[in-house]
């Protein structure tokens, strides 16, 4: 009993033309897993290849450590907004994935943010206020003469200087010096 003439699979992997008879010269197209040819990129419900995304997400990437680096700061904020852009019109882009544009587009705002907060707390920081004398250091005496003597007494709940030896006094014997 004979084979029909079509397409079979001649032991090799490849499907390759019976006419009845013999096995001819003509080969079919190989074919991959889902009915494309295997040469094809193939993407889930038909789209292409997201060129434009990827390119704005890898922008973001790299404006994002730039913007880090105070010395090239300027630098990481071109390539943020070149990021944005790209991933933009990406975005708008007939049959490609979508996702790689809106990942570049939100890690190019949030990179740009978050380069601005590096730069500028430590600037912030290193920025002193105006110099202000202290309020409760009288300004008219000399440092070399004491305006006031100091009281024997109590003062506004503070010790003496006498009660402050008695103390120390009673807390070094306390501890067994006695001299």
């Amino acid at each position: 009993m004979s084979m029909p003439a079509g397409w079979y699979d001649d032991g090799s992997g490849r499907q390759r033309w019976w006419d009845g008879g013999r096995w001819t010269d003509d080969f079919a197209p190989a074919l991959g897993a889902v009915g494309e040819p295997s040469g094809s990129l193939s993407l889930s419900k038909g789209q292409g290849a997201p060129v434009l995304g990827f390119v704005g997400l890898g922008l973001a990437v790299l404006g994002t450590v730039l913007a880090c680096i105070p010395a090239v700061f300027g630098i990481g904020v071109v390539v943020l907004v070149a990021a944005f852009v790209v991933s933009f019109i990406g975005l708008f882009r007939k049959g490609a994935a979508k996702w790689p544009s809106i990942v570049g587009m939100i890690l190019s705002v949030v990179g740009g943010v978050v380069g601005a907060v590096v730069v500028v707390v430590p600037l912030l920081a290193s920025v002193q206020g105006p110099a202000v004398p202290p309020t409760d250091v009288p300004t008219s005496a000399s440092p070399e003469e004491p305006s006031e003597s100091p009281s024997a007494g109590t003062s506004e709940g503070r010790p003496s200087p006498e009660e402050i030896a008695e103390g120390f006094k009673a807390l070094a014997q306390a501890e067994g010096l006695t001299t």
